[in-house]
């Protein structure tokens, strides 16, 4: 059974990528955490991988991390779910860019 990981910014703004499609998380700056996730529309196709952006409360971004990480590594968690509700006071946005 695959791992599942749901980027929400709201109810009716939801992107869910099984974990294995997770390319790379990296943290770009003080305040935001990019995810690269393959493009699910074309997965075998020359296009660029669907980003996350999530913007962080100042100096929480190496927490977040690893919250992240290690919730998506659980064997508990089949399905995991990336919000601000979930992130209380540190996670302010979830913003998603589809590849091109």
């Amino acid at each position: 059974m695959a791992k599942w990981v749901i980027f929400e910014d709201s109810v009716n703004d939801q992107h869910a990528y099984p974990v294995k499609n997770i390319n790379a998380i990296f943290i770009t700056s003080s305040t935001s955490i990019t995810v690269y996730a393959r493009n699910p529309a074309q997965p075998n196709e020359s296009v660029t991988d669907d980003t996350i952006t999530l913007t962080c409360t100042a100096d929480t971004v190496d927490s977040a991390l690893d919250a992240i990480l290690t919730k998506m590594n659980s064997e508990k968690n089949m399905i995991m779910t990336v919000s601000i509700s979930n992130f209380i006071g540190v996670i302010t946005t979830v913003a998603y860019t589809a590849g091109a």
